[in-house]
């Protein structure tokens, strides 16, 4: 008769190393490390955060006090920029904010809004993509970023935003209803400008873009201290493309050129 096999115990389980604070502490330091590399690498190279702290770009993006409000009573919700005794209105034309111009505010009227809680200090923010001009040129259109011009620099606004309106070696003007021409020629792509009217300038008309530079206009035309005024913007002092607007929340999007 076979006998049967013999059973073998399985060997004890290897101990439970004993808890240390200290190596939590310390793998808590290496992730803190490791993260706190990773955003200064991100921030000088790849992406960085700005604040927009004027309405020179409004309504594409907005800096300042506003009221979302439908001002001409048509079922959508229109923008008023506040100043002092009066605004800057962005009608709702179905697709966009479009400049109606400026318009009187009363009182009592602001009164209303303030006491509706409709008045809001709004200052977007956004992520500037700083590699987008490395290997390219800008584009007519698009939203760049960029250093001051040596001769309108002040210390405490070093750093632009405004859209790229003219390339090098173009020439520039307005049309009589505002409209952007590039070499005497109406601008039809992006669709911004389609849609878009600039306040002249004195001695922009045919105003030739220098090789080495581009034209920025604000969105805000009657608020906007730009090229209609001062010139080109040096392709060495750009500093990149926003592309997203984080916040506020309820505003978050991708900015693109239309």
């Amino acid at each position: 008769m076979a006998s049967s096999p013999a059973v073998t115990e399985a060997p004890p389980a290897p101990p439970k190393p004993a808890f240390s604070l200290m190596t939590v502490l310390r793998e808590w330091c290496d992730a803190l490390v490791i993260t706190i590399l990773l955003a200064m690498f991100i921030r000088t190279f790849l992406v960085e955060l700005y604040k927009i702290p004027s309405g020179s770009m409004s309504p594409t993006l907005v800096g300042g006090q506003v009221v979302e409000t439908d001002y001409n009573r048509d079922g959508r919700a229109d923008l008023l920029m506040l100043g002092d005794g009066s605004a800057l209105l962005f009608v709702n034309d179905g697709s966009r904010l479009v400049a109606h111009g400026r318009v009187t505010i009363a009182p009592e009227e602001r009164a209303r809004y303030e006491s509706a809680g409709a008045i809001v200090e709004r200052d977007d923010r956004i992520l500037v993509n700083k590699f987008a001009y490395w290997w390219r040129a800008p584009r007519r259109g698009e939203l760049v970023v960029f250093k001051v011009p040596g001769r309108i620099w002040s210390p405490d606004r070093p750093i632009y935003i405004k859209r790229c309106v003219g390339l090098p070696g173009e020439h520039i003007g307005l049309a009589a209803d505002g409209r952007l021409e590039i070499d005497g020629k109406r601008v039809e792509e992006p669709l911004f400008f389609r849609a878009q009217h600039y306040s002249a300038a004195p001695g922009l008309q045919d105003k030739a873009v220098e090789n080495n530079q581009i034209y920025v206009f604000g969105d805000n035309t009657l608020n906007s201290y730009d090229s209609r005024y001062w010139g080109g913007v040096p392709l060495n002092h750009l500093r990149g493309r926003p592309f997203f607007r984080y916040f506020p929340l309820g505003k978050m999007m991708f900015l693109n050129s239309d």
